[in-house]
Formats: structure tokens, sequence, C-alpha cells
């Protein structure tokens, strides 16, 4: 069997349509991307091989921020994977998979004579990966899994930049601008290897315990490291059941993930994660669910960042006048969700409302983090039909924080994240048209996100004479793609 698939953007088209470009002229943004999938199916073994390529681009030019850009973006992934069953108890998994990205933006930034900028960034990455995956079950009630993977990284880059910073900068900067040039070469590997065993004690207690081991060779960072896990389900009626997972987990940082236009040339040591959750499910009917989740988590050694006090989202965040460094000793969330869900026939819905609190220390106090959301509401609806399918996704959410204007280095990092943006919401539809004909399964649908085109806010906008304004998001985003399947 085969699947293809191909969407692309129509957004430039939208927003002449709708004649928005006034307030913001995004030139003609676009985005597309295809998928080819192929899969063999025998009697013990299954064989699949894909690729996917994804480009991206936008020329922006914002009058109330002088910022004038283009960016590009281009990504291919390409993989193999092979699945043998030796036997109905044992099964094993080989795959070879390559990523491979470009990035390039170009851009200024010049607001009054005093604060003006320039980026000349290219950026390029590969990732080889081969891995191997086991799956044995050697009784009724006792399940075994083992495995490992192995990252090969390379990345090149080549970054210019020059700031010189005004009124909004000076007192978040206190230095008159900045020059550096970087074009450095970066590569390593990085692996893990695990291996877990779950076990059913009885008709209601099931447990798993879980050992990994990471390691990662790039540049300046050599780590080894050992985590766990541990999970129990317990069935306290045939519609209750309790689950707990405690684990620790560790994050290695990969050479796209480098923050090179802000200076840093290395990764970071891996950071790791203690975390708790503790779930309640009630399976009302086979069709309806509802639940309920408690979790902690705490980051032991965070990585340093670099990070946009007023506006996050813009195309060249380094040339920011309130671009500042984070470094916390100590990050930790905690919160509660609680879900329903009904399924299993043509329309199905879902919905999750959380209160979740996300906080970092620095210098022994405690600031929200930047994408900290004390209330979240996520709802979907699906509707599928023999030839039509419809959707809809609803988001509201609270504000992500923002930092006050600062007029002095004092200021910092004590208002680091105090203020708060107004609640964000999008409504995305979907809807597609299945035509069967003997050439296989072919869908036509269509996106669009955004479809209120609602005016939500990514942050805020100083002037020269530190007046403020808001700084919108995208409007309505459609796009139509086609999947052909057999």
């Amino acid at each position: 069997s085969w699947l293809g698939s191909a969407r692309v953007s129509l957004i430039g088209d939208v927003l002449d349509l709708l004649n928005v470009a006034g307030e913001e002229n995004l030139g003609i943004p676009r985005f597309d991307d295809e998928l080819l999938r192929l899969q063999w199916s025998g009697t013990n073994d299954e064989l699949v091989a894909g690729y996917f390529r994804t480009y991206e681009a936008v020329d922006v030019e914002r009058e109330n921020t002088g910022e004038r850009a283009r960016g590009d973006f281009g990504r291919r992934d390409g993989w193999v994977r092979w699945r043998h069953d030796f036997s109905d108890d044992l099964q094993a998994t080989w795959q070879a998979s390559r990523f491979s990205a470009e990035r390039e933006r170009v851009g200024t930034t010049e607001e009054g004579e005093d604060d003006n900028g320039l980026l000349n960034e290219r950026r390029t990455y590969r990732i080889t990966t081969l891995s191997n995956q086991w799956r044995w079950t050697p009784g009724r009630d006792v399940e075994i899994n083992a495995g490992w993977d192995y990252l090969r990284h390379h990345a090149d880059f080549d970054v210019s930049l020059s700031v010189t910073y005004g009124p909004v900068g000076l007192p978040v900067q206190a230095r008159a601008g900045v020059q550096r040039h970087l074009a450095l070469v970066r590569s390593g590997w990085s692996g893990h290897a695990f291996a877990s065993i779950t076990r059913s004690v009885n008709d209601r207690l099931t447990g798993t315990l879980g050992l990994r081991f990471d390691g990662q060779d790039i540049e300046e960072v050599h780590a080894r490291g050992w985590s766990g896990r541990i999970a129990l389900g317990y069935r306290a009626s045939p519609v209750w059941r309790i689950d707990l997972d405690l684990g620790r987990y560790k994050q290695p940082q990969f050479l796209h993930e480098i923050q090179i236009d802000d200076g840093r040339v290395e990764p970071d040591r891996p950071q790791h994660a203690d975390q708790a959750n503790l779930g309640l499910t009630w399976s009302a009917t086979s069709r309806l669910a509802l639940r309920g989740d408690l979790f902690v988590r705490r980051i032991g050694n965070p990585w340093p960042r670099f990070d946009n006090l007023y506006n996050r989202l813009v195309l060249l965040p380094e040339l920011g006048g309130d671009r500042y460094p984070i470094v916390a000793s100590k990050a930790r969330s905690r919160g509660i969700e609680l879900g329903a869900s009904y399924g299993g026939g043509r329309f199905n819905w879902k919905v999750a409302v959380a209160h979740t609190i996300s906080e970092e220390r620095i210098d022994g106090v405690w600031h929200r983090r930047s994408w900290d959301e004390p209330l979240s509401v996520k709802a979907q609806v699906a509707w599928t039909g023999a030839l039509w399918r419809l959707g809809l996704n609803a988001t509201y959410r609270s504000g992500w924080p923002v930092t006050p204007l600062v007029t002095g280095p004092l200021d910092l990092p004590a208002a680091l994240n105090e203020d708060r943006l107004p609640a964000y919401f999008a409504l995305d539809l979907h809807v597609a048209r299945i035509f069967a004909t003997r050439f296989g399964r072919i869908e036509v649908y269509g996106d669009v996100m955004n479809a209120t085109n609602r005016r939500n806010l990514n942050g805020y906008i100083y002037d020269a004479e530190l007046a403020r304004d808001g700084a919108p998001g995208l409007p309505i985003v459609p796009s139509v793609g086609i999947r052909w399947s057999w």
C-alpha cells in the first residue's frame, strides 16, 4: 500500500481579500508540505519507507517596529522501518532515518536614529538515526520491552549581527550595542538504551518498571546518566481506574536548539526532570469517558535561554532591545487537568480544562515562566461520514506572561514576567471530501486556522517615546491539501 499527500497555504490570497495588509505587510507568506509513504506487509514482516518535505517562507514589514525581514525554512525527513515477528511472543523493529533542515533569515530593524539592527543568518542541520526495539511476552501476564538508538548530529552556522540600542533597549541591555560574526561547524553523537518490564499482578493491579541510559558527546558536552520510571495501574471497578506514574526524564540539547544568534556556541548539558502524575479515569460507557490528572514536575538544571521581555513572536527576536538572558537554578510546574471524551461512532468530541502553574527560580526568587497558563480550555468536535469529514478545534487560554516596561537595569530580574497578555482564543476548522476511485482513495481537504480572524496579541511594542501598542498575532490562515492512498 502507499499514501501520498500535499498541502499548500492560501494565506497571501486571503490577506489581500480581507485587506489587512495595511497594519502589517506580510508580503506573500506561504508554506507547503508533501508526504509519501510506502508499506509492504508479509506473513511475518512489515516494511515501511517514507519521505516528508516542508517549506515555509515569509516576508515581513512592520511599520510600528521598523522590522523588515525575510525568512525561509526547509525540512526533509526520510526513513525506512522493518518489523519482523519471530513468533507470536517475540517481535523486533529496526529503523534508519535522516533529518535535514536549512534556515535562512535576513533583515533589519529601524526605529529612530538610535535604535537599529541587522541580522544575516544561515543554518543547516543533519541528524542520522539508527534504532532497534524488541518486545517479548514470555507469559500471559508479562511483557518486556528493550531497545536503543544512536544519533549522529552535524550543524553549520553562519551568523552576522549588529545592534544599536535606543530608549527601549538601553535600560535592559546596559550597553550601547552589540556586533558579532560567528561561522562554526559542530558535530557529535547522542544515544540511549532502555529496558522495561510490565507485569499484571492480578486482574486489577498492573505495574511497570523501566530503566534508561542516556549518553551524549557533542563538542564540549560529554554526558552519561541513568534514569528510571515506575508506573502502577489499579482497576478499582469495571468503570474506575487509578494510575500513578513516577519517573526521572533526561533531555539532551541538540545542535539546532543552540541560540547561536545570541552568542552561545556550545550546547548545554542535559537537563533532567522529576515528575509525578496521578490519574483517575471513569469509563461510564464504551463511548463516554471522564479523566482527571494531578501532576508535579521539577527541573533541577534548566537550560539558560534568551527571551524577549515584551514581544517574543517576531521574525528577528535577537535584534530586539528587550532581548534578555534568563538563567534559572530550578524550575517547577504543577497542575490539574479534567477531561471528557466521547467516541466510537461517526460523531466524536473531546474537551479538557487545565489549571497549570509554571515557575523558575532566578537569584533566589520564583518567577512565572514565559509559557505559564493558569487556565486553558480545549475542545474538539469531529464528524465522519461516508464521503465527508468535518472537524472543529477551539482553544482558550490565559494570556502569556510579559514584563512591564523596564526603566533601569535594577528592575531586572524582579519585574520579569510580572504582567500578562489578554486571553487567547482561536477557532480552527477542517473539512474533507473523499473520492473512491479505481486508482485508490483521494481525499481533498481544507483547513482554516483562527477562522474568526481574532486579533490575539503576541506582546507589546514600545516606540521611541515609550508609548505602548499591541503586537497582533497571525490573522486567519487557510490551507488546502490532497491525500492519495491505495
